[in-house]
């Protein structure tokens, strides 16, 4: 090969560089990377401060809390988070994308009223079979559950104007807000200095979201470009998907609280979870930071090309982070939990390690996902979605009575991979359904 030759390629692969970085900062992704990595650092801390000072124990109360709140916000969100994203990164001006999220605004905040007294009921009625202590204050955490959900529906709105920064900016001050109110309140007063603690930091952080959007609110009003049924009726369809994708990972949390009715077994396993989740941010930021891109390629005519092009790269690159962050805390997990939680948590090792394997195997399927949702498919993404979490939960009722965690940690990590074949191959029918229909006409 002539010198010539090394230098042409040499130019070439800087170009591509070149270009990788100058995509990855038009579209925010080195401020949302900087906030996701100080949000990682605190979520990690946050754990270790309250699996330090209240034990497996506590740790346990906090788990089956923070799992149902979760569900919670999913479903008092009506999934309009998810219908104003879709619809808000499709339109070109801020007056139009403005006008979907204050259509949205009343209904979101209706639902999450009527959620918060619905979940605070059932934990008083003979339906709530899991640990009682955290259903004695899940009532209370309950009241900040408007604040979660109105705080996720005003940095779904900067998302899909691509305000990264400020979208940035606003969750690791949330987070920043939530550590401090929870290890301060834990501290003096243990896991009701947790909730109150959670609480007031909610708050406080969906004020905070206020304020920033009232500051970038357009000057100019128009008309909403989509009709309130039609959005009401994606985020109906959106919720029934988010459920089943909260069951496919998290009715392992559940489950084991039902089954063992022990809250340290329960903390012990609930610390792998976190753990894991923690270490999903990166890949979850960046599926973040492209989705509004990947609505205006699914939107444009004759793109079919170029999205598969865009989707198959986010699917590469997600797969990559998954895989570096998860190999990162296999290698370290034998050591550093024990060391930095204590030697009770040293059984969270194995659940951890699978729970990582499979977070590897969602993320091959995960933009699979998010590309039916940017070509408005919700109802196949539901269909993907719903076998596979009626597949974890019959796979953790059977497998945690034999194994106990080490069963939930495979039931899940199963249900990941099966969850990641249905919905590629779903994707590709699905498509090729429409593109069949389209060629008729």
């Amino acid at each position: 090969m002539s010198p010539n030759d090394a230098s042409s390629g040499s130019e070439t692969l800087l170009g591509r560089l070149e270009g990788a970085v100058r995509r990855a900062s038009s579209i925010g992704l080195f401020d949302l990377s900087t906030s996701m990595g100080l949000v990682m650092v605190l979520g990690f801390a946050q754990n270790l401060v309250l699996a330090r000072i209240l034990g497996s124990e506590g740790f346990g109360h906090v788990s089956v809390v923070n799992a149902t709140m979760g569900f919670g916000q999913l479903i008092g969100a009506v999934g309009m988070t998810v219908a104003v994203l879709l619809h808000a990164s499709a339109q070109e001006e801020d007056s139009r994308a403005w006008a979907i999220y204050r259509m949205g605004l009343p209904l979101i905040l209706a639902a999450s009223l009527a959620v918060s007294l619905l979940i605070a009921g059932l934990t008083f009625s003979p339906l709530w079979v899991f640990d009682r202590l955290a259903g004695d204050w899940i009532p209370v955490m309950a009241l900040g559950l408007p604040a979660s959900v109105l705080f996720l529906l005003n940095t779904t709105y900067l998302q899909s104007r691509e305000r990264m920064r400020d979208k940035a900016v606003l969750e690791f001050l949330n987070r920043a807000l939530v550590f401090g109110c929870v290890v301060v309140g834990t501290a003096y007063y243990g896991f009701q200095g947790f909730v109150y603690g959670s609480l007031i930091g909610l708050m406080m952080g969906a004020f905070a979201s206020i304020v920033r959007l009232l500051k970038l609110r357009p000057s100019s009003r128009a008309a909403s470009p989509v009709r309130r049924g039609e959005l009401v009726n994606f985020g109906v369809w959106s919720v029934f998907t988010g459920v089943m994708g909260y069951v496919l990972t998290t009715a392992d949390v559940f489950c084991i609280s039902a089954l063992t009715q022990d809250a340290k077994v329960t903390g012990i396993y609930g610390l792998a979870v976190v753990i894991q989740r923690v270490a999903r941010i990166p890949a979850v930021a960046y599926a973040d930071a492209t989705f509004p891109s990947l609505v205006r390629n699914a939107a444009s005519p004759d793109s079919s090309q170029s999205f598969a092009a865009m989707r198959s790269r986010m699917r590469r690159n997600m797969f990559l982070l998954a895989l570096g962050t998860s190999l990162i805390l296999a290698a370290a997990a034998p050591f550093a939990v024990p060391f930095a939680f204590g030697d009770e948590y040293s059984a969270s090792v194995t659940p951890l390690l699978l729970l990582l394997a499979g977070q590897v195997v969602w993320a091959s399927g995960a933009i699979h996902g998010r590309s039916l949702l940017a070509q408005g498919f919700v109802r196949a993404n539901f269909s993907a979605a719903a076998l596979a979490a009626m597949i974890n939960i019959g796979a953790n009722l059977t497998l945690i009575p034999l194994y106990g965690i080490i069963g939930a940690a495979i039931a899940t990590m199963i249900s990941q991979f099966l969850w990641s074949i249905i919905v590629v191959w779903t994707c590709r029918i699905t498509e090729r359904r429409m593109a069949a229909s389209a060629a008729a006409l």
